[in-house]
């Protein structure tokens, strides 16, 4: 009895641990967290980079830029941009994001050890456009 027992506990024990560690694996790779925020020089426009994290085998990182008039009719009307940043595994800081304002158009440019530079001009009108522009 005590056979026949261990042999359906183990698996069921062994089927949770995978199942566990499997759904902890997909929550936390889709948590964002704030990296870095720009505020244009008239205090208007607010553009905020998230990322959830670095990849353990030293991949790209995702990152959403959230771009929003800084205000409260900025919460309802926002872009999100999804891209990835390729920096050797290492955590994102200020040397990896550089911004030009020039009135209601800011020049967001995205650097990484392993890429080359990806710049994005975020225009700020009733509806905010995002575009990615070429560097030649």
């Amino acid at each position: 009895m005590k056979k026949k027992l261990l042999i359906f506990v183990i698996p069921l024990c062994i089927f949770l641990v995978i199942g566990v560690v499997f759904i902890i694996l997909l929550f936390t790779n889709n948590i964002y967290t704030n990296v870095k925020s720009f505020l244009s020089p008239n205090k208007e426009y607010k553009i905020v980079i998230k990322s959830n994290g670095t990849r353990w085998s030293f991949g790209e990182e995702n990152i959403k830029i959230y771009a929003y008039k800084n205000s409260l009719k900025g919460f309802f009307v926002k872009k999100i941009y999804e891209t990835t940043i390729s920096n050797d595994g290492k955590i994102l800081n200020d040397t990896n994001f550089k911004i030009d304002w020039e009135s209601n158009i800011a020049y967001l440019t995205l650097s990484g050890e392993e890429q080359i530079d990806e710049v994005l001009e975020i225009k700020f009108n009733d509806i905010i456009i995002i575009n990615k522009k070429n560097l030649n």
